[in-house]
């Protein structure tokens, strides 16, 4: 079943207030202190409830696993300003069964730094949904191998002009941290885009150039794994 609507008679900041949940994909957004994190405690505690008369009793999230976690993980309760009986809230559901990211309801693409991942690889050897993006890296660690790799004289640069070097791509973001740290790749990869042209272009067209066969390898898997894609 789907969790569709989330009515919040009292908790906190929150007065008689309703909010859709979409079919597939719930954007929850607002400065720090707008009670985010305290929406999505009330979606997800009842995950954590273990009753077998509860609605959601052995029902499982979109992406599999468990959606299980602390009460105190999700509400910082004040014993001065929560006081008991004070905290309301409704979820109403679809009573429909959702069907996990399985095929042929769902095409998962994930990185390929899960292939160093002991405890995953049993898990995709298991499903025939699964691809798998080129490299043993996440894609931004793959992009900055590619470059640091590369001569600084390499004409790559000059394509990309504006003063662009090596030493540019890495002044902020040394290669070492970004092979280390996933977070710091994502943001040295956000720092680069606006140097590499329209959707990463100049860069994305050397990468590939470079790396036909696994760009050819990975189309081919694509192609094979959509057939069975549900659309």
């Amino acid at each position: 079943m789907k969790i569709t609507k989330v009515y919040i008679e009292k908790f906190r900041g929150f007065h008689q207030q309703a909010f859709q949940v979409g079919s597939q994909i719930t954007a929850i957004a607002g400065q720090n202190g707008t009670q985010k994190s305290t929406l999505l405690g009330m979606i997800t505690q009842v995950f954590t409830l273990s009753e077998s008369s509860t609605p959601l009793y052995g029902e499982i999230p979109l992406c599999g696993g468990s959606y299980r976690s602390g009460f105190n993980d999700k509400f910082r309760l004040s014993p001065k300003y929560d006081k008991p009986k004070e905290h309301e809230w409704t979820l109403s559901f679809d009573n429909e069964k959702v069907p996990a990211f399985t095929a042929p309801q769902a095409l998962i693409i994930l990185d390929g730094d899960v292939r160093i991942q002991h405890n995953t690889r049993p898990k995709l050897n298991r499903v025939n949904n699964v691809l798998v993006l080129p490299s043993d890296k996440s894609p931004e660690q793959f992009l900055a191998t590619f470059l640091h790799d590369l001569s600084d004289k390499d004409k790559l640069w000059a394509k990309i002009g504006n003063g662009y070097t090596w030493q540019v791509c890495f002044r902020d973001y040394p290669y070492d941290t970004i092979l280390s740290d996933r977070i710091q790749a994502k943001k040295w990869f956000i720092s680069q885009k606006p140097s590499w042209g329209k959707g990463c272009s100049i860069v994305l067209k050397a990468l590939f150039e470079k790396y036909p066969d696994e760009k050819v390898r990975f189309q081919s898997d694509f192609e094979k794994i959509h057939k069975l894609y549900k659309h």
